[in-house]
């Protein structure tokens, strides 16, 4: 899309099977000398324990959920907040490309189960089954280089829901406490729409 000396621009999009799955807008920058720096606190949580690392596919080979919260039962509740630890012990030394490539969806998949949480009666095993869910809109910046072999803290927030729609977003801290990463999310959380019925099926009906 454009090209200048210091910043570019490239539109990426999916398709399979000549239906199209995703459009990505990616913003392309060179590294230059810090004017000022300034960064939020990364949140006060226990630092990760890998002998409670369990692989998970919506976040990294080794992911542990801060404080055993369970996202997945209706009947639990809690705050709209979630953290995650998660490191890619497999992934090359030294590129911070790959790493940012393996960061990036680890951040998408645990908003809308952030949102449900202040809510009885409804949870992450619900989705795609008895509530449609979906992702809409997701933006990533990446502040600074970081090694994915070391342990990440995403910080999840759910700042509003309603009409259908939930909004959230989020944030990645070394475990130094660097902030190298942020992201906001737009989602559906929704009944099924009239006529439709999901069962035996596994994804949301748009």
């Amino acid at each position: 899309m454009h090209e200048g000396r210091n910043i570019a621009s490239a539109t990426v999009i999916f398709t399979q099977e000549r239906r199209l799955c995703a459009r990505a807008l990616v913003l392309l920058d060179v590294a230059e000398p810090d004017l000022v720096r300034y960064q939020i606190p990364m949140p006060d949580v226990a630092s990760p324990d890998a002998a409670k690392a369990v692989p998970h596919w919506l976040a990294a080979p080794q992911t542990i959920v801060v404080g055993d919260v369970d996202i997945a039962d209706p009947a639990l509740t809690g705050p709209p907040t979630l953290q995650l630890w998660v490191r890619f012990p497999e992934a090359p030394a030294g590129d911070d490309t790959v790493a940012r490539a393996l960061l990036a969806p680890a951040t998408d998949g645990w908003l809308i189960a952030t949102a449900m949480r202040p809510h009885a009666g409804l949870g992450q095993a619900m989705a795609h089954t008895e509530v449609s869910t979906g992702v809409l809109t997701q933006d990533v910046t990446f502040h600074d280089a970081f090694d994915a072999r070391q342990w990440l803290l995403i910080d999840h927030e759910a700042q509003a829901t309603g009409g259908g729609r939930t909004y959230g977003r989020g944030h990645a801290f070394t475990e130094d406490g660097r902030l190298v990463a942020s992201f906001v999310q737009e989602a559906l959380l929704r009944r099924f729409p009239d006529g439709q019925n999901p069962h035996g099926k596994t994804s949301t009906i748009f």
